[in-house]
């Protein structure tokens, strides 16, 4: 698995065990509650193998628990920051292709 992939599996696995400890003390959860969705988060964490299927989980997740929620922004803001990191590296390389080739047809 991606090492990256694995950091944020386990950012995420943190977040969500705070949420559910918040959602405890705050009363958004209930002790069932609370035992249901550590139920999913477990199952399903085991079986994630990309972004895309953390970001779809967490965001089922806090949408049948809002006090995950705060665990679904985790994974969006790290997809998006990696998407606009994979599109500058991409214009870079675009950048550094057509100077190469400007260099090369002006010699």
């Amino acid at each position: 698995m991606n090492p990256q992939l694995t950091d944020l599996i386990q950012k995420t696995y943190v977040v969500l065990k705070d949420c559910m400890l918040y959602g405890l003390e705050s009363g958004e959860l209930t002790v069932e509650d609370s035992e249901n969705s550590a139920y999913l988060i477990d199952r399903n964490m085991k079986q994630i193998d990309s972004r895309g299927e953390l970001l779809l989980f967490t965001e089922e997740l806090a949408k049948k628990y809002p006090s995950f929620q705060k665990g679904h922004i985790l994974v969006r803001q790290d997809s998006v920051t990696d998407r606009d990191k994979q599109k500058l590296e991409q214009l870079q390389e675009k950048l550094r292709s057509f100077t190469n080739s400007s260099i090369t047809n002006g010699s």
